[in-house]
């Protein structure tokens, strides 16, 4: 996979938790304030029926009793049933449905203890027989003093349910949406950033290929990039150096050992020659010889001289270069004359004059 397939995934990996840890907290929230609406909605309805029965009067427990079914009438509404129970969870009213109000749930007796303490705010959600939730809200009667009884509210949560469905809709809708924005544009984003190593990259393949010559050439930042692009040119700045420093001197190396060939062999062709003298027997007399073995003396002593240098020359690693010296001519060519006298013998030279005559 490509850098920029990973930095971009990678990237999402972040973002992707952290939206959905802000869908859900959302989504709890959401919830949270409609069952709680809900809730507020129950009360709120429930206050003044209760206040207009029970406020500014004395009452009693069968008092309570007498008013349970109109009271729970009066509570009940097109989306809340409602009940009467009295201090000891019997239910004493209830209100029979005929157009179609729902119906409130009986509840165990112990879930009344808290709202018959004198608890305000005593909220259920239960199951109805559809598997539906209901929310059951306990309202103390009366609420101002020692409750004589309950009024057990409740209502069906399914269009809050629904309000919640479509928020995760638009919000899965949105995310989605979101998502594939920050993916065009953190890819983009990392494709740009990326381009000059990109690029590097590909000078790196050209050098590797023998092209010495090339370079990023970018201009040098304060980030990474620039500083790796600087000493990458750096590098290749050396290396360049260094190999034409190696070719230089195995050029040097080459030119040695070819001036060091042609001194070798000169006196070894010169020691061959003396020893062919030798061997056909020109040489006849003891002057002669001695001067041959002279020659050939002076020829190997030259020849020790040079394998010495170069030995030295191997030991020590110095340039192989040879050092220059004055030669005097004169004796120079007397060698060479003595040394051509020798391998002659008794041949005769004769040149060519092109418009005279031998």
């Amino acid at each position: 996979m490509k850098l920029r397939w990973r930095l971009t995934l990678s990237t999402l990996t972040l973002i992707a938790p952290l939206l959905l840890f802000l869908f859900t907290h959302d989504l709890y929230n959401l919830r949270s304030f409609l069952i709680e609406r809900e809730s507020l909605r129950l009360r709120a309805q429930a206050k003044p029926v209760i206040d207009t029965e029970l406020l500014n009067r004395s009452f009693d427990d069968d008092k309570l009793r007498a008013i349970a079914d109109r009271l729970a009438t009066d509570l009940s509404s097109i989306e809340t049933g409602a009940s009467i129970v009295d201090r000891y969870g019997r239910e004493i009213g209830r209100h029979n449905s005929t157009i179609g109000e729902p119906a409130a749930p009986q509840l165990p007796k112990d879930w009344y203890a808290s709202a018959l303490a004198g608890e305000l705010k005593q909220d259920h959600i239960i199951k109805d027989r559809n598997g539906s939730d209901i929310l059951v809200a306990l309202v103390p009667i009366p609420p101002r003093q020692t409750p004589l009884g309950v009024a057990v509210l409740s209502t069906s949560l399914e269009s809050s349910y629904q309000l919640v469905r479509q928020h995760v809709l638009s919000t899965v809708v949105a995310c989605l949406i979101l998502l594939t924005i920050a993916v065009i544009a953190i890819f983009l984003m990392v494709r740009s950033n990326l381009r000059p190593l990109e690029y590097m990259a590909v000078v790196a393949y050209r050098i590797a290929q023998g092209d010495l010559s090339q370079r990023s050439n970018l201009k040098p930042g304060m980030n990474e990039i620039g500083q790796l692009a600087r000493s990458f040119d750096e590098m290749v700045d050396r290396l360049q150096s260094a190999l034409a420093v190696k070719t230089q001197s195995e050029d040097r190396l080459r030119q040695f050992l070819a001036d060091v060939s042609h001194e070798l062999r000169t006196p070894l062709t010169v020691i061959g020659g003396y020893a062919d003298l030798l061997l056909r027997g020109v040489v006849t007399t003891p002057e002669e010889n001695t001067r041959l073995l002279r020659a050939m003396r002076r020829e190997i002593n030259r020849t020790e001289r040079l394998v010495r240098d170069l030995l030295l020359l191997v030991r020590s690693d110095r340039a192989a270069t040879f050092e220059m010296q004055a030669v005097n001519l004169s004796e120079l060519c007397t060698e060479i004359a003595a040394q051509c006298s020798l391998m002659m013998g008794q041949r005769v030279f004769q040149s060519y004059i092109p418009n005279g005559t031998l």
